[in-house]
């Protein structure tokens, strides 16, 4: 096996491991922090190293709090180790706040949301737009139910749009709006279907 120099992000690892009690750093301590350089080496994209330092800012400090409190029974609780454990609980924290920001900026970075009307989304696919304008949308509409319809343990809610296309959108059978409710709505656009007078989308959840 030939052997990288460690990189800077390595040696920051090497020292979260220390974390962990002294006879589990000496039996897995190595092979952790070589298991990590070689994950960052092989991942290309920066999100993705991100999304690998925010696994193990979770995982390392939760897992050696795990060790101190199992194997330290009957050990004394000195300043040392009420700091080492105060520690640990900061770090989680961060971990925890950061995994939350990394993961909301990947999904606004993925995800194009896009907020219409009924209406908008009828005149999309009366004109044959719809697809190209909303195929790799969540869609976020609210509308007014005119009509249900019950099939196979599928309830199908069809949208007031003012014109002569209807939007269709199918729910689990576990929602059940009424007729005459407004409702919000959200569908992945890339699950409409055309109707011969109106759009169908599938796997809807009301808001």
């Amino acid at each position: 096996m030939v052997h990288r120099p460690s990189a800077p992000s390595t040696d920051i690892y090497a020292k979260l491991v220390a974390l962990y009690p002294a006879a589990y750093r000496q039996q897995y301590g190595q092979p952790m922090v070589q298991t990590f350089d070689d994950l960052l080496s092989a991942e290309p994209s920066k999100l993705g190293k991100l999304a690998i330092w925010g696994r193990a800012l979770w995982d390392v400090p939760s897992s050696a709090l795990k060790e101190h409190v199992t194997n330290g029974r009957g050990m004394t609780m000195n300043r040392n180790t009420k700091l080492l454990i105060a520690g640990i609980a900061l770090v989680l924290l961060l971990a925890n706040g950061a995994s939350f920001w990394f993961g909301y900026l990947h999904a606004r970075q993925t995800v194009n949301i896009e907020r219409v009307s009924p209406a908008q989304l009828a005149l999309a696919m009366q004109h044959d737009d719809f697809y190209s304008s909303y195929g790799d949308t969540a869609l976020l509409f609210t509308g007014k139910v005119s009509a249900l319809q019950h099939e196979n343990g599928i309830m199908a809610a069809t949208f007031q749009t003012g014109q002569a296309y209807a939007i269709v959108c199918q729910f689990p059978a576990a929602q059940h709006p009424n007729i005459g409710d407004t409702i919000s709505v959200a569908a992945p656009g890339g699950s409409a279907e055309r109707l011969p007078h109106g759009v169908l989308l599938r796997s809807c959840v009301e808001n």
